[in-house]
């Protein structure tokens, strides 16, 4: 019997209980735990309809592996995902997350459990308004986006905002800011605002985009609750762009390319310009290099849109004009400009037609007993085959025997066929005069022709002894 009443009175004996679990709450921004101890635990005190979300990190503190079996919370106003039972290996933890939000101003409070884990959860609802973006329409919690809308650089877009008071009792908002680039309350909105009960007040929030296309946010902040605003800025549609040419199409040429819009623009824009040749197939050649813009020495320019002007410019900030000057070279052909810039892609063409020779400068000099003519100039046909000197003495008289004409289609095709300048040419013809009678010869006059037509100087007055 003493054996069975000492089995007894150790039965008796109170257990010692060890906790199996600990419970921490997560700071959102910071990640700092911070263990709840204690029997309450304050999720703070938000407006009406704002939602308070806190994140509940559970441990295992035992040595071995835990199923915690489960974690609910109960209560009006709180709700959570409920985790399936779940195994934590020793030392590590699991997570889940808070939800309070509530209509009404008030005291709210509820149970969350964790298995043998217990804490009462306690909330405060100010009294406050409740924010919409329609009179009587769906609350606007604090933290959440309240969409602007967007508008073109230097327009502006307004939002009302209403701040409704669904209580009992009249409230006072205290304070009342915006903040943002390009975000702003409108002119005249009161720094307080009393709401009596049941009624509304609207606020009207106003947007200006302050440069290029691009998302804006800003916050609104009453009495410390901050809502988060977001805006996109737009640039206008640029006007159709066209490529002007102001000159003569033809070679030798230098005519001012420039890009105008049919209505000034409202936005700044960047884009290129492209200029291409071919030659017409006739003209054995695959380019010719004279054909480019003179500012840039080459076949691209960079293209400014400057809000304001009508016209675009052309290269860099530093040196930037509303002409480009250009050359069409010494070839018959097409030239084609690309102008590419915002959603536009516009193309011009100048045909090049072929051309009888152009004269650029010519001259005759006597030389003792010689005669030497040189003409400088350009064929863009590069089918120069004829030549034709009448030459004149000192009376005006035509010397016989009158034209002399000169059979010139292989020089001038093997010429062209090695040249690197294009249709450009210098010719010399020397004549000797026999008898002395080179001083008698006063004028020539020189004919070209290539399969365009023909051409002529004007009459050369020979000089020298």
């Amino acid at each position: 019997m003493r054996s069975l009443a000492g089995l007894a009175l150790f039965l008796l004996l109170p257990l010692t209980v060890v906790a199996q679990i600990r419970v921490a709450a997560v700071d959102p921004v910071s990640g700092t735990e911070t263990n709840i101890t204690g029997a309450l635990y304050s999720m703070g005190t938000p407006g009406p309809s704002d939602e308070v979300r806190t994140r509940f990190r559970i441990y295992n503190t035992t040595n071995a592996p835990l199923t915690i079996q489960r974690v609910r919370v109960s209560g009006t106003g709180f709700s959570m995902s409920e985790p399936s039972p779940t195994v934590v290996a020793s030392g590590r933890s699991l997570d889940v997350t808070v939800l309070f939000v509530a209509a009404r101003s008030g005291g709210y409070s509820a149970t969350f459990t964790a298995d043998s884990f217990s804490v009462l959860l306690t909330a405060t609802v100010a009294i406050a308004p409740t924010v919409t973006a329609a009179r009587g329409g769906t609350p606007i919690g604090a933290g959440s986006s309240i969409d602007i809308g967007s508008a073109n650089s230097g327009q502006t877009v307004t939002k009302t905002i209403w701040l409704e008071n669904r209580e009992s009792l009249g409230l006072t908002v205290r304070s009342l800011r915006v903040t943002g680039d390009g975000l702003s309350l409108a002119p005249g909105t009161p720094a307080t605002l009393a709401i009596a009960a049941g009624q509304a007040e609207s606020i009207v929030i106003r947007f200006q985009p302050t440069g290029a296309s691009r998302r804006y946010a800003g916050s609104l902040i009453m009495d410390g609750r901050m809502f988060v605003l977001a805006a996109i800025g737009t640039d206008p549609p640029l006007p159709r762009p066209s490529i002007e040419i102001d000159g003569t199409a033809a070679s030798g040429q230098s005519p001012k390319l420039s890009v105008q819009f049919a209505t000034v623009p409202e936005t700044d824009a960047n884009g290129t310009l492209r200029m291409e040749f071919q030659p017409l197939p006739s003209v054995t050649t695959s380019d010719d290099s004279a054909i480019r813009f003179l500012s840039s020495n080459g076949r691209n320019l960079p293209v400014q849109v400057r809000r304001g002007q009508a016209k675009a410019f052309f290269g860099t900030a530093a040196n930037a004009a509303q002409d480009a000057v250009f050359q069409t070279g010494s070839t018959a052909g097409t030239i084609t400009w690309t102008l590419e810039i915002g959603s536009f892609k516009e193309v011009r063409t100048m045909q090049l037609s072929p051309a009888a020779a152009n004269v650029a400068e010519s001259r005759a000099l006597r030389r003792v007993q010689d005669l030497d003519v040189t003409v400088t100039g350009f064929d863009n046909t590069r089918s120069m085959n004829q030549l034709a000197f009448t030459f004149y003495d000192t009376s005006g008289r035509e010397v016989a025997p009158g034209a002399i004409r000169v059979d010139v289609r292989q020089e001038f095709s093997r010429f062209f066929s090695t040249s690197s300048t294009g249709g450009v040419f210098t010719l010399r013809a020397s004549f000797p005069v026999s008898g002395g009678a080179a001083s008698q010869i006063g004028s020539v006059d020189v004919e070209l022709v290539n399969s365009a037509g023909t051409s002529r100087t004007q009459r050369l007055t020979i000089a020298g002894n």
